[in-house]
């Protein structure tokens, strides 16, 4: 029901003209008097919107604090009853149905883990002498990100010198590299070649390309 009257939605061809909210669309975007009624109608209609939150104290960071239980709650902007809708389900009582099963955290199997590891990615990628992750002219950072728990992280020039050797043993899911050698010093731009080792869940390859800018002498 749209505005007090029982409209078919069924689809009606690629013409607008043949559209049956048409009308309804043109009055939500229209200014002045008509729009405004027109979009309270329209947000009146809604019959429920979710936003979820999260309960104080909580974080998002790092994922794995996130809760393993959820509790919802609806607030209807119309009486809950009989909507005497033809075929209703539920004889036409509103009814609402979720199922998470197919997202929810899979923890402790190594083939979900070993899969995981195609996700792993350097950012940015190709790094063009910046990324928003630097808070000055001074820092020169990427992430390497999708890591698992623990894993060793190997840096590599195209010619298979070892350049850096990162270890990572936290619940982050990335490490950061300032783009610098074992002994501190700032790499010269090209390719490298990332090596990730995670044990029994297996090993990722990831190619990256970086042109590092000059060093900014006025900075000192």
């Amino acid at each position: 029901r749209i505005q007090g009257n029982n409209v078919d939605l069924a689809y009606s061809g690629p013409n607008p003209n043949n559209w049956p909210i048409k009308e309804l669309m043109e009055n939500l975007v229209q200014s002045g008097g008509l729009g405004n009624i027109a979009r309270a109608n329209f947000w009146r209609a809604c019959r429920w919107v979710g936003i979820p939150t999260l309960r104080r104290g909580l974080d998002f960071d790092p994922y794995t604090e996130l809760p393993t239980e959820t509790r919802i709650r609806i607030r209807m902007n119309s009486a809950y009853q009989n909507r005497q809708l033809a075929d209703a389900p539920n004889g036409g009582i509103p009814q609402f149905q979720f199922n998470t099963s197919n997202i929810a955290t899979r923890t402790y199997e190594s083939a979900v883990g070993s899969s995981a590891l195609e996700t792993i990615r350097v950012v940015p990628n190709p790094y063009y002498g910046f990324s928003s992750y630097e808070a000055s002219q001074l820092d020169n950072i990427v992430k390497i990100t999708n890591l698992p728990e623990t894993c060793t992280i190997n840096i590599f020039s195209t010619s298979g010198t070892l350049i850096r050797q990162l270890r990572k043993d936290n619940s982050l899911t990335y490490v950061e590299w300032d783009l610098k050698n074992t002994y501190n010093v700032p790499i010269a731009s090209g390719v490298y070649i990332i090596h990730v080792d995670a044990g029994e869940l297996g090993e990722k390859v990831v190619k990256w390309f970086g042109a590092l800018r000059p060093v900014d002498l006025n900075s000192f």
